[in-house]
């Protein structure tokens, strides 16, 4: 495969590879792989040439911003800068990371389809040993084999209530909310044209969940054919 995308031009490589994924083979899981990692890079590099035009003027929301790896990012540019992190283990170390920042405001909320309050479950290992801070933590799965049932209450905002809340076109929002994106997409699809905000990246979770990865693909289509706004469903 690799010697192929040496010899054919760009789009026959991903034409090939679109084919062959269709296929219950080796091969097609393969090609599956490789668009997978096609994606991730074109969705990171889009990420960078949006950064890189922002400004004071412009408005951010890190959704999942767990200890402010990409809030850091984001209020690098000057732009003001949003910050949701429901698991108050992670808050304490966002909040040491990015909290001196003028232009970062932190919110202490979980983000979902609804308002109100929701369920916070932490991942664990394989001994059942809950993680620590940086770790992920899901308001929306359950599984028992992969979250500890030691959970704690925080306060769920509505996605769409709050962009419109910050008043203002939101220029770029980084979406990685361990699987309430699942609840969140279908409104954002549902109109995206009306949607407050520019550009939106979203790390999905359908490999937790696999009975939404017929979904996440015909999004992924959806997306694809937006003029505005630009909708990433491959950030890492």
């Amino acid at each position: 495969m690799k010697a192929l995308s040496r010899i054919l031009p760009k789009p026959a490589v991903l034409f090939l590879l679109q084919k062959l994924e269709k296929r219950d083979t080796d091969l097609g899981r393969r090609a599956k792989g490789r668009l997978r990692r096609l994606r991730v890079r074109a969705s990171v590099q889009a990420f960078r040439e949006r950064c890189a035009k922002l400004g004071r003027n412009d408005i951010c929301m890190d959704c999942g911003a767990n200890v402010g790896a990409v809030t850091v990012q984001m209020a690098a540019t000057g732009a003001t800068v949003h910050a949701y992190e429901p698991d108050p283990r992670n808050f304490d170390a966002l909040e040491a990371a990015v909290g001196h920042l003028p232009n970062v405001e932190l919110h202490m909320v979980a983000l979902g389809a609804t308002e109100g309050q929701a369920t916070l479950r932490r991942l664990h290992d394989k001994f059942g040993t809950e993680k620590g801070r940086g770790e992920s933590s899901s308001t929306y799965f359950k599984d028992p084999a992969l979250f500890s049932d030691n959970v704690v209450q925080v306060e769920q905002r509505a996605f769409g209530a709050e962009v419109t809340r910050l008043g203002g076109r939101i220029a770029l929002v980084k979406m990685d909310i361990e699987g309430a994106e699942f609840e969140i997409l279908p409104q954002v699809f549902a109109n995206p044209e009306r949607q407050g905000f520019d550009a939106l990246f979203v790390e999905t979770h359908e490999r937790m969940a696999l009975s939404e990865i017929p979904v996440m693909e015909r999004m992924r289509r959806q997306a694809a054919r937006l003029s505005a706004p630009y909708i990433s469903l491959d950030w890492p």
